[in-house]
């Protein structure tokens, strides 16, 4: 349509537009007030938004007619018409609906549907049953049903295999701990602390210099280390399994419980037990690539061999927190924690060995050094299939 006026009211143009558009419009009563535009070749849906964009109006469309109001009065009635659907849902009837959760936490989902709670609306959890009681209106239930279906789904699970290995210092470098294998690949990270670990009757030197690195292949390395483990070169401490779900820490603990005597605010001696040993906190990520992100955080406490000038005990401990990333069934390795032990022996002639300034001539003393090192293999699988369906 083509539409030329000057200074003509926006209700005669609006009329215009009706009639050559075969369409009903009407006019709100605060519709008024003089207009001048050109319009040539226009779809006369489009000169009816122009018209009313340039008039500060609104076209709004409703069963068999146009409706033209000003923006203020479409503003207030949309607010008008929120405040009566409030006031409605104050008088609507309360209903009670039980959700079962098959997957998910009936506590974590509590928080997560409250907000699609009307005023009235509340939600209840039967940690028994593992159930989610709702009671809101009718109409707030759909979008409670929603969250529910979409949310209680079945986690993905992590299996998490570890091996602790104490090992002879050379012979560990020559099997990977050096970072120079093809299968092994990564760079040391640098992590600051101190470690211990105690041998009677024998000087430690320990270190803390912890490396994370990366075995694609554990296979072949396993078979090594059980190799040196029947010629007595290295020893398993320890080779636990846990499963975990998706995003949970894991912890694998293994030591043992020390005594302590403290004393209460009223100077009574309480016995308290204090855990050491080696602790291993895994935490799994399941990547989209089928790559598994893992924030461990390793932790090896001991007694040491000094004490405190009142008699008391001294716990040393090393610990790290890092990130790697690997692929579904790679192996991360954790190693750096160096201890040197000094054995000393003695040999000769009993008593005369012990004389002064001759003793020497008929017996000697051998010092015997060696380095141990502590490795940890953790490999994360993924699983499925583990939950039940109901």
């Amino acid at each position: 349509m083509n539409l030329d006026v000057q200074g003509a009211d926006v209700r005669t143009v609006l009329r215009s537009i009706a009639e050559f558009g075969g369409t009903n419009i009407v006019a709100d009563r605060e519709v008024e007030g003089p207009m001048s535009l050109k319009l040539v070749q226009v779809p006369w849906r489009r000169a009816l938004d122009i018209v009313c964009q340039s008039a500060g109006l609104v076209a709004i469309e409703e069963e068999g007619f146009i409706r033209v109001a000003t923006q203020h009065t479409w503003r207030d009635e949309g607010l008008d018409q929120q405040s009566t659907e409030r006031k409605k849902e104050e008088l609507l009837p309360l209903v009670t609906r039980i959700y079962n959760v098959r997957y998910a936490s009936a506590k974590e989902l509590k928080d997560a549907v409250a907000f699609a709670l009307s005023k009235r609306g509340s939600a209840q959890v039967d940690e028994r049953t593992n159930s989610l009681l709702i009671n809101d209106i009718e109409s707030r239930m759909g979008e409670v049903d929603k969250l529910v279906n979409s949310l209680d789904t079945e986690t993905r699970q992590v299996e998490i295999v570890a091996h602790l290995v104490d090992i002879d210092r050379t012979l560990a470098q020559s099997i990977g701990i050096d970072w120079s294998l093809a299968n092994l690949h990564s760079s040391s990270q640098q992590i600051s602390g101190s470690a211990a670990v105690t041998e009677p009757l024998a000087p430690v030197h320990t270190s803390g210099n912890l490396k994370i690195g990366m075995v694609r292949n554990f296979g072949d390395l396993e078979a090594t280390l059980e190799a040196l483990e029947r010629k007595d070169q290295a020893h398993l401490i320890s080779d636990p399994k846990i499963t975990t779900v998706n995003n949970r820490k894991a912890r694998i603990l293994v030591g043992k419980e020390v005594p302590l005597i403290t004393l209460d605010q009223s100077g009574n001696p309480v016995t308290e037990l204090k855990k050491v040993g080696i602790t291993l906190e895994v935490t799994p990520y399941i990547n989209s690539e089928n790559r598994i992100t893992m924030d461990l955080h390793p932790e090896v406490s001991d007694l040491s061999a000094q004490a405190t000038v009142q008699g008391g005990l001294i716990f040393t401990s090393t610990e790290a927190d890092t990130r790697v990333m690997v692929n579904n069934g790679d192996t991360a390795v954790i190693g750096g924690l160096v201890r040197s032990t000094e054995d000393y022996t003695t040999q000769g002639i009993p008593f005369l060995r012990s004389l002064p300034i001759v003793g020497p001539l008929f017996g000697r003393k051998d010092v015997a050094t060696e380095n141990r090192e502590l490795l940890i293999f953790v490999t994360p699988r993924v699983i499925t299939g583990l939950a039940v369906k109901q």
